[in-house]
């Protein structure tokens, strides 16, 4: 019997239980996988795409909702933005979601903050310990773990638009905005002054 066979196949509910050699092999394991994998998320970064053409918007009713468990069943959803698909960005990512008539949204999960704007259809929100009824053209903000899910009780599809923040990363405090001068429009326009100068103060 190999070391993989009496080290067995762990759950994360099970790491709990591992003995410390295991465990260490695990994350060695498991780090060494993510490099690879962020190896050739930086390297399609590199297209740098800015814009997703209707044409090209395709549903995949295999792809799982991220976070979720591949035993639940996967609901018709649209990739949008994200590093695999060529966009330089680290921080969200955004896809289109529909729920059938009769069914829910990955039965309660948690992940970092999300904006939800509802496309079509009509349906249930539950935030925490909060229900929203929802339909189209409105908007739901999840707070970062925060157990949420959505019901469709209805007749029709509700399909939404989602933005995620992404998996690890950490929410930005004291963001700084700052407007290119030679950008600006109307008279009060000063071309050529330095973006340093429009720093607050006390925040170099």
């Amino acid at each position: 019997m190999t070391e993989h066979d009496q080290q067995g196949d762990y759950s994360q509910s099970d790491y709990s239980q591992m003995e410390a050699r295991h465990l260490f092999r695990q994350r060695a394991e498991l780090v060494q996988r993510l490099g690879k994998v962020e190896e050739e998320l930086n390297e399609r970064r590199r297209q740098g795409r800015h814009v997703v053409k209707k044409t090209e918007q395709a549903w995949d009713r295999s792809m799982s909702i991220i976070g979720m468990r591949p035993k639940i069943s996967h609901h018709p959803i649209c990739l949008l933005v994200s590093p695999e698909l060529g966009f330089n960005v680290h921080n969200f990512h955004a896809f289109f979601l529909e729920i059938p008539p009769g069914s829910s949204d990955g039965a309660y999960h948690m992940h970092g903050e999300a904006i939800k704007y509802y496309l079509g259809g009509r349906g249930i929100e539950i935030i925490g310990d909060e229900r929203y009824e929802v339909e189209a053209g409105d908007v739901a903000f999840i707070p970062a773990f925060t157990w949420h899910g959505t019901q469709n009780p209805g007749p029709e599809p509700l399909r939404f638009l989602a933005v995620v923040q992404g998996m690890g990363t950490s929410v930005q405090k004291n963001p700084v905005f700052l407007i290119r001068e030679d950008m600006r429009e109307g008279p009060e326009a000063r071309v050529g002054r330095g973006l340093e100068e429009e720093l607050p103060e006390g925040s170099q």
